[in-house]
């Protein structure tokens, strides 16, 4: 038996939810008629012999044809939409807590339509994610590529270190290789064991050949790359937040603009998980 939801979306929320439901039953019902009545036209015109009578029936038929499959696109982007919203409120651990957000603002450019302001706002969102996507694959910058290398070399002196004791009256002491029967574990523990020996001569060594490594492409710093994806991250909630905007105030106008298959459904809803809230006020 399947559980409840422990975390009901806002009224709002749900009310658009219950709304996208409803939208994909009518255009079932619009593309249903829609055969009956090109079924009807077709019998029809099987039994017309005049050649305009047959034209004109055909035209119509044509035009009812491609009626129905606007409408029986429109069933299965709203039944993709429904879908991916229904999985991205039911995978939200038991404790999340929901807030209705404000949808923010919007203004057309001189003589924009809404569809071309879409248009706008979507590649700006491409760029924005096209920049997200290069800083979080950015390289590090030398400075955090040099203390990476210090915990390395730490890291190596820690495990090339001797176990020293004394057994039976004698001292023992032991280079053992927890690695030995791994391919290439002899290498490493060597390795370590010179780091144990100097590990200052040795990261004077591989700090030399750092310096002659070319990081090639986009090179941040830790706190760079932090704040920059921050920074991309919000503008891209913002731009998906306008996008829907855009797209509710289309709908208003009985205008329809198919959503992205990957649209934010937090976006879509009209929410934001409550602590993502709270930090923008603390922030603010």
């Amino acid at each position: 038996m399947r559980k409840p939801p422990c975390n009901p979306l806002p009224p709002q929320a749900a009310d658009k939810l219950a709304t996208f439901e409803q939208q994909a039953r009518e255009a079932e019902v619009l593309a249903f008629d829609c055969v009956s009545q090109i079924g009807a036209m077709q019998k029809q015109s099987r039994a017309v012999r005049d050649y305009d009578e047959a034209a004109a029936l055909q035209s119509s038929i044509d035009k009812m044809t491609a009626t129905r499959q606007a409408h029986q696109s429109r069933v299965r982007e709203l039944a993709a939409l429904v879908a991916a919203l229904g999985h991205w409120v039911s995978a939200l651990p038991a404790d999340t807590a929901l807030e209705t957000i404000r949808p923010p603002a919007v203004r057309l450019l001189k003589g924009e339509t809404l569809v071309e302001a879409v248009d706008r706002i979507r590649a700006d969102l491409a760029e924005a994610q096209a920049e997200l996507r290069a800083v979080l694959s950015a390289s590090p910058s030398k400075a955090d590529l040099r203390k990476t290398l210090e915990r390395r070399v730490a890291a190596m002196a820690a495990r090339g270190k001797p176990k020293l004791a004394v057994k039976a009256g004698e001292l023992s002491i032991d280079f053992a290789d927890p690695g030995s029967f791994t391919v290439g574990a002899s290498a490493q523990h060597l390795a370590a064991t010179l780091a144990w020996l100097d590990p200052l001569a040795m990261f004077k060594k591989l700090e030399a050949e750092l310096d002659a490594v070319t990081v090639r492409g986009l090179t941040l710093s830790a706190a760079q790359k932090a704040d920059r994806s921050q920074q991309l991250t919000d503008a891209i909630e913002r731009l998906e937040l306008v996008e829907e905007s855009l797209i509710s105030k289309a709908e208003a106008a009985k205008q329809t603009i198919a959503r992205r298959p990957n649209a934010s459904p937090a976006a879509v809803l009209g929410v934001r998980l409550k602590d993502r809230v709270d930090r923008a006020a603390a922030a603010a």
